[in-house]
């Protein structure tokens, strides 16, 4: 539940707002790729990997990779 999420001591403001994005998106089964996060929250590569990290240690979300011609696609994210 967002309230959960946005009540949380262990995450970041960036891991929440990472949290919103990707729900957002998630309510259209619309699944954004990283490069589009980081563009879109002005954040960078590494920066939202790590608190992306935090979001899936605490259980808030489960990313799903998915396998295109032996190459990693978009993930998918359960939340």
């Amino acid at each position: 539940m967002v309230i959960d999420v946005l009540t949380d001591k262990n995450l970041t403001i960036e891991a929440k707002a990472i949290y919103v994005y990707i729900i957002y998106f998630s309510s259209f089964e619309i699944y954004p790729s990283v490069e589009k996060m980081c563009n879109d929250l002005n954040i960078g590569h590494e920066r939202l990997l790590k608190h992306r990290r935090l979001l899936e240690k605490y259980g808030y979300i489960k990313i799903i990779r998915n396998k295109e011609n032996g190459r990693y696609g978009k993930n998918k994210y359960e939340v």
